[in-house]
């Protein structure tokens, strides 16, 4: 069962659309124009959008920016419109806005459910692949083949901390946030490090890299954080484990459940064992149990 928001001014079409999305299962909350759209979607906090363009307060369009804008954190919410098949322009500037796909009216009910289904399914493979990586992730933070040395002989009697395994790690920020020591530190661990100041550059070599973990500034030179992540799924079908790096001057917010992309948060200046400590927090978050993960795959 997925929760879906409909949001469509003619309240036969939405109860139709409703019913049959009901009968297959999911959880369907319904808005009677853009801006209790709005509002319900940053309420719900749905698996799946259904939208009209042409509607009274908000337009569908003006819905898609606001969501996106104002609410990155929901940036990766599959958006389907439902528009008239004449509508090209319509389809072309929701293309660019970032809509997933579109349905012309009047609606073809089983063509909606194979596109939902098609795209909740992508969602789960995008969540299947990440719970991959962050296993990998565990396995390599967890890694007690190779021991850190001491020479201290005061400390010979505690138990060494365990080493990591080597990782791929990929920065992309631009230059209000300087990462020279941390990437230094992390080469010298024998991880492989590649560095972006470029949203779009990053995105062009992500298929290619496959890293284990992305660290992003939220301000690229090109592109926001928020919406990186959301093309990173909607272009290539990856994801990774993801911190987003905050500007000093940057207002704070929650990164929690909520914060849809992003698996936490650190300030700038950044350095290696906050870094660390973040990428452990997500483990322990996202892994309560290896087992039960290692299991379900």
């Amino acid at each position: 069962m997925a929760r879906i928001v409909c949001v469509e001014d003619e309240q036969d079409i939405r109860e139709d659309v409703a019913e049959v999305l009901a009968e297959a299962g999911h959880e369907v909350t319904q808005a009677e124009n853009g801006r209790r759209g709005l509002e319900t979607i940053v309420a719900v906090q749905p698996d799946l959008v259904l939208s009209d363009i042409t509607m009274p307060d908000m337009d569908g369009h003006q819905l898609l920016v606001e969501l996106r804008e104002s609410h990155p954190e929901l940036g990766d919410i599959p958006f389907i419109f439902l528009t008239a098949l004449a509508d090209r322009k319509d389809q072309i500037t929701g293309r660019q806005l970032g809509a997933d796909d579109y349905l012309t009216k009047p609606i073809d009910f089983e063509m909606m459910m194979v596109v939902v289904e098609s795209k909740l399914e992508k969602q789960r493979h995008i969540q299947a692949q990440r719970d991959r990586q962050l296993l990998k992730l565990y396995t390599a933070l967890t890694n007690t083949e190779h021991l850190i040395p001491t020479a201290n002989p005061a400390a010979a009697g505690r138990a060494a901390a365990p080493a990591m395994a080597p990782m791929t790690i990929v920065s992309v920020c631009n230059a209000e946030i300087d990462l020279t020591a941390l990437h230094t530190a992390l080469k010298e661990e024998g991880h492989a490090v590649f560095a972006f100041c470029s949203g779009r550059e990053f995105l062009d070599q992500a298929s290619r890299l496959d890293p284990d973990i992305l660290l992003i500034g939220f301000n690229t030179t090109d592109l926001q954080a928020p919406l990186v992540v959301n093309m990173l799924r909607r272009e290539t079908g990856r994801t990774y484990p993801v911190i987003l790096l905050m500007p000093p001057d940057m207002p704070d917010f929650p990164v929690d459940n909520t914060m849809r992309g992003f698996d936490a948060k650190i300030r700038a200046p950044v350095d290696k064992a906050a870094m660390l400590q973040q990428i452990r927090d997500i483990i322990s978050i996202a892994n309560d149990d290896a087992d039960d993960l290692m299991a379900a795959l």
